[in-house]
């Protein structure tokens, strides 16, 4: 429940309720709300969270994973947004939210779209989709295991894909697939055997980089 509240209000409830108040009163609503909820799925799975970090501690060799994916995440962008050169009408909010507040709410935005917003999205896309609704149920079907893994990585991803497309012109224009980077998620929680912090913290970092390149 808390996974498709945080989703709700991050795509739907700033556009339900500008119609009713300022634009800025609105987004505010929404940054809370959002904080909320973000919060709360870290709690409700900070057991599985503990867990990941043990098993991160028992495994550090793999630590190499997270700069490897993180570079191959920003060649990934400059590949596709070089081929998709349309901006995405997400880009824009990004930047439009960013620029022109003042620095407290400018911390409030860093924590959200920087640490907490990463992690909740990983947990929905990768975590809720990728192996809960598609890969645990495929798996209890007579289907290779190289096609779960393909089918989990593919659907995830496009459905993340699809989540950073604000309206149809994002589709129609094929800005969408500059967001084709985001299968380096699916694919780094796959062969982490499904352990969040690898691809949180590939995503986190990611973010940071855009954020100070932003403000």
């Amino acid at each position: 429940m808390p996974v498709l509240l945080y989703f709700i209000t991050a795509e739907f409830l700033a556009k339900w309720l500008k119609p009713e108040m300022s634009t800025n009163v609105a987004d505010d609503i929404v940054m809370i709300a959002s904080y909320l909820f973000c919060l709360l799925i870290i709690y409700l799975l900070k057991d599985d969270f503990d867990s990941e970090i043990v098993a991160i501690n028992k495994k550090k060799s793999r630590l190499w994973l997270i700069p490897a994916f993180l570079i191959l995440d920003f060649v990934l962008q400059i590949l596709l947004s070089n081929i998709f050169t349309a901006n995405s009408s997400n880009q824009n909010d990004f930047v439009n939210a960013i620029n022109g507040h003042g620095s407290l709410k400018l911390m409030f935005i860093f924590g959200l779209f920087v640490i907490l917003g990463p992690i909740a999205e990983e947990v929905i896309f990768q975590y809720f989709i990728q192996k809960i609704l598609v890969k645990d149920n495929l798996n209890r079907l007579s289907i290779s295991k190289f096609v779960v893994t393909l089918t989990s990585i593919v659907i995830s991803t496009l459905l993340f894909m699809l989540y950073h497309a604000n309206s149809v012109a994002d589709i129609t224009n094929l800005s969408i697939f500059s967001y084709g980077n985001l299968i380096v998620y699916a694919i780094l929680y796959q062969v982490t055997d499904d352990n969040l912090i690898y691809p949180i913290s590939v995503h986190i970092l990611n973010n940071l980089i855009a954020f100070i390149l932003v403000v």
